[in-house]
């Protein structure tokens, strides 16, 4: 980045940046997430109000809390399922909803 001054601020990007911006345009796949309810690091409420958002925008979800465990824990304990549920999606299975 540090070759192309100004590249993150181009308009073509900032369009790009805009579309993924999270909570504001629901996914058309299926979303996988795994949080720590106690996270000690990143608040559960917006994450869920994501969620929400998702889930009432027709995005099919599939959320997993983890209730105990920090942070670091979590995401280490949730990696394994993480990547099973990427393996069954790539597999034509669908995907569970919890909305």
């Amino acid at each position: 980045l540090a070759a192309t001054p100004g590249l993150l601020e181009r308009p073509s990007l900032q369009g790009v940046f805009s579309r993924l911006r999270l909570g504001h345009h629901a996914p058309t796949s299926p979303v996988y997430d795994y949080y720590a309810i106690h996270d000690d690091v990143v608040e559960y409420t917006p994450d869920r109000r994501v969620l929400d958002f998702y889930c009432s925008n027709g995005t099919v979800v599939d959320a997993v809390g983890y209730p105990q465990g920090d942070h670091l824990a979590v995401a280490a304990a949730g990696t394994p399922a993480a990547f099973a549920w990427l393996a069954d999606r790539l597999a034509g299975k669908p995907s569970p909803d919890t909305c």
